[in-house]
């Protein structure tokens, strides 16, 4: 990932969560949808050796087009 160049440390572990939420002013307008819309919301939480947050990052999804895919491996 970019960000593990700019801060040098690797990205260790991370935790997504996904959640439903109605569209706001600015997420409105960003994905051209009514405001109060229903949206899926990613929130992915990345993290260094130590556990401390090093990325948050937010990605919108309009909930008529969202597919869930896990894939589970065993180490």
């Amino acid at each position: 990932m970019e960000v593990e160049k700019i801060s040098r440390e690797p990205i260790k572990s991370a935790k997504q969560f996904i959640y439903a939420a109605a569209a706001d002013q600015k997420i409105a307008e960003e994905m051209d949808i009514p405001v109060g819309s229903p949206v899926l919301v990613k929130k992915s939480i990345y993290c260094i050796e130590s556990g401390r947050p090093l990325l948050v990052a937010f990605t919108y999804f309009p909930c008529d087009s969202f597919q869930l895919v896990s894939v589970l491996e065993r180490r």
